[in-house]
């Protein structure tokens, strides 16, 4: 009856959420000890840009490896997208997107890297960090990046969503504290760019604890006629190596597989325990995504994120400048910037937040097009000058 249940309130939400996206804020909080941005613990921009694209090429079916998966199974497009926050909760305009830097010297914080004991360094991260530093949970998805020792020998933990509706949710999901809502992931296996640990380096650990941070589960270990967990994702005959299944498989994979999985295991799921590579692992069923969504609209815990704008720009895609006809377009930008002035002649510069100079020119006229996508995310001002009068606007760059 619970899985009857739960299939006919995902047939429902299909119905209701039909090519709806739900888009998540996102909020890294990267934990140094003062190094200079990009050096160490204090993970550079780019590393944390391209951890956001890899999860939205993963929730959209069309990440690394994607292409080969066998013709019998699709990889799911999740339609659940993840922004970058703009704004802190306090309503300023983040200097990074997406970005929370903080030095845990000055915070009178432990250093992350000390802890040899794994229960002990996860009730740090979550009674500490995450009950002191943790943005609201009702506005933002909260990613903690810090080192670890070795022996803790974890990589990386989503929390569970409560009272999500999901049949194979526990009673103990329900008693999930708030306050240490989020993910915690180890710094070596953020992104695909700098210092990755390879083979560890595809930015896949972030794509598996946000799926169990929505709700989702590992295959199910056994061979029962029945289970509550999704129908579309194969079980794994008990007694599998390390638990789930063994990794570079070659389809179809039926050594560790049910009898009545002729397909074999599903060897590529995300959700399949990551002491597989990165490379192994590339797709989520449609059941899982719809899961997903399920849990993100009915958890008190996660719903109220669809309703954050804390990851959109508070103001108009088109900025008109004041006595002068001038307007910046589009803004937010990816690859291009417009500034266009019908009859003033007028010089342009443009900077990042910190005053680094990345654009200008002198004696414009009219429209100008700017190449934008070899700048880094992040928030730019732009400076125009008419005659004796020069004037400012803010720009974001995604």
């Amino acid at each position: 009856m619970k899985k009857f249940t739960f299939l006919l309130l995902q047939f429902l939400f299909i119905q209701f959420t039909a090519k709806a996206q739900d888009t998540i804020p996102v909020i890294f909080h990267i934990v140094h000890s003062g190094q200079s941005v990009g050096t160490g613990s204090n993970l550079a921009q780019a590393r944390l840009v391209s951890q956001l694209q890899i999860l939205n090429a993963d929730y959209a079916g069309t990440g690394y490896g994607s292409v080969n998966a066998p013709s019998v199974w699709h990889p799911a497009n999740t339609q659940i997208v993840f922004m970058p926050a703009l704004y802190d909760p306090q309503g300023n305009l983040l200097v990074e997107p997406g970005i929370d830097r903080i030095n845990y010297v000055s915070k009178g914080w432990q250093n992350p890297g000390s802890f040899s004991n794994t229960s002990m360094f996860m009730n740090y991260i979550d009674n500490t960090l995450k009950h002191q530093g943790n943005w609201p949970p009702s506005l933002y998805c909260n990613i903690w990046v810090t080192d670890a020792g070795s022996s803790v020998n974890l990589m990386g933990w989503g929390s569970l969503p409560s009272n999500s509706g999901l049949p194979w949710a526990t009673p103990a999901w329900n008693n999930a504290d708030t306050l240490s809502s989020g993910i915690w992931i180890w710094n070596n296996v953020v992104g695909n760019t700098g210092s990755t640990s390879n083979p560890y380096n595809l930015g896949r650990t972030a794509t598996h604890e946000t799926g169990h941070w929505l709700g989702l589960m590992h295959p199910v270990i056994g061979c029962p006629t029945d289970s509550s967990y999704c129908a579309d994702l194969p079980h794994i005959r008990s007694g599998t190596t390390s638990s789930y299944m063994a990794c570079n498989s070659t389809f179809p994979d039926t050594a560790h597989s049910c009898p009545l999985d002729t397909n074999g295991t599903m060897f590529m799921n995300f959700m399949n325990t990551y002491i597989c590579s990165d490379t192994d692992i590339y797709m989520f069923t449609t059941c899982q995504g719809n899961a997903m969504r399920q849990a993100l609209h009915t958890s008190p815990q996660r719903s109220p994120l669809l309703s954050s704008n804390v990851y959109r720009l508070h103001t108009n895609s088109v900025q008109q400048l004041s006595e002068i006809k001038f307007e910046i377009y589009p803004n937010p930008a990816t690859d291009k910037l417009i500034i266009n002035a019908a009859t003033t002649a007028y010089s342009l510069r443009i900077t990042d937040v910190l005053g680094k100079l990345v654009y200008a020119e002198k004696n414009l006229s009219g429209k100008k097009e700017i190449a934008t996508s070899g700048w880094m995310p992040g928030v730019y001002m732009v400076y125009i000058q008419a005659g004796e009068k020069t004037h400012t606007a803010k720009v974001l760059k995604q």
